[in-house]
């Protein structure tokens, strides 16, 4: 949702919302949210709204900066992302396949989300080493080098990002250790 750190969503269909009982909430899942209400989650008067599944303190910020992103999101169409995902997705896929690289990803478009992760000797190495090079990838144990295209991005991004990777584990033209992350 081109939301950034601290933000996350969650759809539940109305009617199914009606049916279900959250076993973990926070305080702003309550009716009265000021009363800070510590009971047990069975005792607690939860809204029977969205809101009744939210848990701990929102955070601002991160609403404030996920606002431009639900922006653009409804501008460009969700079924149009959807399917840029799709295309973005199977391209790396099938670039993986073809350099041999293994993905537990499924290669249904229909079962596949906008995330590949693609397992590849010395994947630690190899994305710390893409990361270092100014690909945005990050690593997965044990699945491997996580790649997530978006609509924004075009096939050719795609297909240099394999190439680079291709190269790396060729040449194994690893970054040195002084190029951790916090992630990888």
């Amino acid at each position: 949702m081109c939301g950034g750190p601290g933000n996350a969503f969650l759809y539940t269909r109305p009617e199914l919302r009606k049916q279900l009982k959250p076993t973990f909430t926070g305080w702003v899942s309550h009716r009265n949210p000021f009363a800070f209400d510590t009971n047990p989650v069975e005792d607690r008067d939860v809204r029977a709204d969205a809101m009744g599944m939210m848990n701990g303190t929102p955070s601002i910020p991160a609403y404030y900066a996920a606002l431009a992103g639900l922006d653009i999101v409804h501008e460009v169409g969700v079924q149009r992302i959807r399917a840029k995902s799709v295309e973005l997705t199977g391209r790396l896929l099938a670039l993986a396949d073809q350099h041999g690289f293994r993905s537990a990803a499924s290669r249904d478009p229909e079962r596949l989300a906008g995330t590949v992760a693609i397992n590849v000797p010395d994947a630690l190495q190899v994305a710390r080493t893409l990361k270092a090079r100014e690909f945005l990838v990050d690593y997965r144990p044990p699945v491997g080098v996580r790649l997530s295209p978006h609509f924004y991005n075009t096939t050719d991004e795609v297909d240099r990002v394999m190439a680079e990777m291709a190269s790396i584990v060729e040449k194994k033209d690893y970054v040195g250790e002084t190029a951790k992350s916090l992630v990888t």
